[in-house]
């Protein structure tokens, strides 16, 4: 299972890559179009926006699944982030909170799914839809960890 999402991974961070080719490419492209030619594209900054929250989201799946991402020491030793205990307690919430994300971001794609957005009149849901995959994505990325920390490992 860690293998196919190890899969996963990388194919998100190639199209996380792509996703960031677009977005320079775009800005390049304004910035040509708004000052040699006086006229730059109407839906070009509303595009760089869509593309920032995804690149930003999709690179949290990657740096999550890595820990990789950033993190705040309270005080905590490492004995204590080796207890299983522990890490089934800090599991238990991070996956919590995860679920709440997800769920409440289904929420916000279901009522925004209507609304176009002004430059490129694509539905306003496609915003929303990264937080909603990242959720999803690092609720399963934690519960493959807790599997791995209670059940493959000593």
């Amino acid at each position: 299972m860690i293998k196919k999402y190890n899969i996963l991974i990388k194919f998100l961070d190639w199209f996380n890559v792509i996703i960031f080719f677009i977005l320079i490419s775009n800005i390049v492209l304004q910035v040509i179009l708004r000052y040699f030619f006086g006229k730059p594209l109407p839906w070009g900054e509303e595009l760089s926006r869509f593309l920032l929250v995804w690149i930003v989201f999709l690179g949290a799946i990657i740096l999550d699944w890595e820990e990789k991402n950033l993190s705040v020491e309270l005080g905590i030793n490492n004995t204590l982030k080796k207890n299983k205990c522990f890490q089934l307690i800090l599991f238990s919430f991070q996956t919590l909170f995860l679920i709440i994300v997800f769920y409440n971001g289904l929420m916000l794609i279901n009522r925004f799914h209507r609304f176009a957005s002004p430059g490129m009149k694509i539905p306003m849901s496609f915003l929303f839809l990264p937080v909603t995959i990242f959720a999803g994505f690092s609720t399963i990325s934690f519960i493959i960890k807790l599997l791995n920390v209670f059940m493959f490992k000593k």
